[in-house]
């Protein structure tokens, strides 16, 4: 695509050969000779697809939110994966973070928004695939994963369907309802 070519980028399509799925794939191109600007990968499912976005804003800061997001992708059957391409405390002044507030435009924010405008009123789930916490707090939690929500996790007609996907990729999960194993998360 020379839109994407005009801004250091390149749009593939990838078909995977084992699980015979599409995608579209638009990354940095590796003739940057050095001039990346690290706004992130985007991975696009063609065909069938669950409206999910998962997003991983901080591959590598937080410790396996990489692996265990592009895994998480295939087991829901997601529609997109979007990756961060940046330490969020690479620039001194925080314009690396895509997760501060300060950082609204952001080539993955603009992505976020895209997609969510392009549904219209169909149901999407974006999740974010994060990797923190006070480990001392969090011990006391039989957990693998903790779920949180914008909104309460009761009233979430997704939290069901995320948590029974969870355990059958063999993880345990509780939700964070003020519990004293959960705070600090």
């Amino acid at each position: 695509s020379t839109l994407a070519a005009a801004y250091g980028y390149r749009l593939q399509k990838y078909h995977h050969l084992q699980s015979q799925q599409d995608y579209l794939i638009l990354s940095e191109s590796p003739e940057n000779n050095g001039n990346r600007r690290f706004w992130g990968t985007y991975v696009f499912r063609l065909g069938p697809a669950e409206p999910i976005i998962v997003q991983i804003p901080r591959p590598l800061y937080e410790l396996n939110t990489f692996e265990f997001g592009t895994t998480f992708v295939e087991e829901t059957q997601a529609s997109v994966l979007m990756i961060a391409g940046g330490h969020p405390y690479t620039n001194p002044d925080g314009t690396s973070d895509i997760l501060h507030p300060s950082n609204p435009q952001s080539l993955f924010n603009l992505v976020h928004q895209v997609w969510l405008r392009e549904a219209k009123t169909s149901a999407l789930n974006a999740i974010q695939i994060r990797a923190f916490g006070n480990a001392e707090v969090l011990s006391k939690s039989e957990a693998d994963v903790i779920l949180s929500s914008f909104y309460q996790l009761e009233n979430d007609p997704w939290t069901d369907r995320l948590e029974a996907q969870l355990a059958k990729m063999g993880l345990e999960t509780e939700k964070v309802q003020g519990e004293q194993s959960t705070r600090g998360y």
